[in-house]
């Protein structure tokens, strides 16, 4: 016996559900006398049950775990607030109810509805979104004469310099760097499509605003990074090389009113320029510098033991090895959660 929807039902017995209108193609119920329990009637109904009075809750189904509705029927799934179930089931093809002695009948519905079914519906939006997301796409990935192209963060991506950017365009082509505009997770590029000779100067009449950028002191602290290229250069410079920098006492970010879950423009401000920082300041100048290379490191937030006491602390990870520029006297760390 054929399965639908996980009911068993007679050959040549389907349905199509719909929030308006339900069509079947089902035998008579058993009972029903007046058609012939081996033929197949086609019926469009409501989806209105008369038993409870609401719409959209009538389901085609067919046998489950039983012997009847082999034929199909239609069900009502209607749940009241008090937790009562409507449940009254209906001959698909007469559409009366089958208990209460006929009580109830639904109510025909147009065939020739303009209303897709509910399958056909869901293929044409799925098509349609498509297309959209698609036109979208197209538009957005293709530059212009002069505009702004958002990609992760990169080595060799300067200003004055060229990039080629394959499909979704028809064919590569080369794009000149007007600007770039780095945040912690990108980098903006102001590019255009007119490239300049050889050795000569872009003109400027091309040149749009970048707005949103990253702050002045970001953009050092990146640049630094990048020229020292790696983690181990990086960590050298800060805690013990040409960084020149030295550890200074105190709680959070140097700012106080900066959140020390998100790296802290002022604070970072403050100790650049002084050469003094904490263990939060000194662990977020670390990732930022790191960011300028190109590299991901972690920001962790734990405990570690000085000497004679623990206390909160704060150092990096990269690749499962443990970078804290900030001492050379603690040790034990534990209850690390990383913060980025």
């Amino acid at each position: 016996m054929p399965i639908r929807d996980g009911y068993r039902i007679l050959a040549g017995v389907s349905w199509t559900n719909d929030k308006k209108t339900i069509t079947v193609k089902m035998a008579p119920a058993s009972c029903n006398k007046n058609k012939s329990y081996k033929q197949r009637y086609k019926r469009t109904w409501k989806n209105y049950c008369p038993a409870c009075k609401q719409s959209g809750y009538l389901r085609a189904i067919g046998a489950k775990g039983r012997k009847t509705a082999v034929e199909g029927e239609i069900n009502c799934s209607y749940v009241n607030p008090n937790g009562g179930r409507c449940d009254v089931d209906y001959d698909g093809v007469s559409g009366k109810s089958k208990e209460g002695s006929c009580k109830y009948s639904l109510t025909k519905g147009s065939s020739s509805s303009d209303s897709n079914t509910t399958a056909e519906q869901k293929v044409l939006d799925k098509k349609k979104a498509l297309r959209e997301l698609k036109n979208e796409y197209k538009e957005k990935s293709k530059p212009k004469k002069d505009s702004k192209l958002t990609i992760p963060p990169l080595k060799l991506i300067r200003e004055g310099s060229y990039i080629e950017l394959s499909p979704p365009l028809r064919s590569t082509k080369t794009y000149f760097i007007i600007s770039t505009d780095e945040s912690e997770d990108d980098v903006q590029l102001n590019i255009s499509s007119s490239v300049p000779a050889p050795g000569s100067q872009y003109s400027e009449k091309y040149t749009t605003s970048v707005s949103n950028g990253s702050s002045d002191i970001e953009k050092r602290i990146r640049l630094q990074g990048k020229k020292l290229k790696n983690v181990s250069a990086i960590y050298k410079w800060l805690k013990t090389g040409n960084g020149n920098f030295k550890y200074k006492y105190y709680k959070g970010h140097k700012i106080p009113s900066e959140n020390e879950n998100k790296f802290g423009k002022a604070s970072a401000e403050w100790c650049w320029k002084n050469k003094r920082a904490n263990c939060v300041d000194y662990a977020y100048i670390f990732y930022m510098m790191c960011r300028g290379a190109g590299i991901k490191v972690n920001v962790i937030s734990g405990i570690a033991n000085f000497n004679d006491r623990s206390n909160r602390h704060f150092w990096n990870k990269y690749k499962g090895k443990l970078y804290d520029c900030s001492s050379v006297s603690a040790r034990n760390y534990r209850n690390g959660k990383k913060v980025i």
